[in-house]
């Protein structure tokens, strides 16, 4: 399983990224694996993920719940159990002054597969250096002016984890 923290400072109001972070549906504007990220019907807090595989192979897909979100501070998830992908962690937002916030996210990863899957990744493409690249891809995106068409979520705040 891997375990990635990485960090960057955005020139930006922690009110702009918190919001674009809150709208799951916006991440394939940065996530270049990311195809999808849609709510599940009828299940609170619970969104679906599809991303690219390996190499742009078969595509891999699974179901993560919110645990808690505190608006301008921490959002976090976890997979639920029997997905293709075993994955958990949150974001950090800390405004470092009026426009600026330091963006930190922490996360547990385990590939489909096991761990001849996560050697594979390794190979492939590092999922440390995919995070990274999605990291600036994130703040190039939340300083531009394309931030602005992003919607609020409308998720409120989740102080505790639910289960599903």
């Amino acid at each position: 399983m891997y375990k990635i923290t990485r960090k960057i400072e955005v020139n930006a109001p922690v009110e702009v990224c918190y919001q674009i972070w809150t709208n799951f549906e916006a991440f394939p504007r940065f996530m270049h694996k990311l195809i999808s990220v849609t709510p599940v019907a009828g299940q609170e807090n619970l969104w679906h993920w599809e991303m690219k595989g390996p190499l742009n192979s078969k595509n891999v897909s699974w179901d993560a719940v919110v645990d808690m979100m505190i608006p301008n501070k921490i959002i976090s998830w976890h997979s639920i159990n029997g997905q293709n992908v075993d994955t958990s962690g949150s974001v950090n937002f800390q405004p470092l002054g009026p426009n600026q916030t330091k963006v930190e996210v922490s996360m547990s990863y385990a590939a489909p597969g096991g761990l001849l899957g996560e050697f594979v990744a390794e190979l492939v493409e590092n999922p440390r250096d995919m995070l990274e690249e999605d990291l600036e891809n994130f703040k190039r995106f939340a300083e531009s002016r394309e931030s602005a068409l992003v919607e609020p979520s409308g998720l409120g705040t989740i102080h505790e984890r639910k289960e599903i």
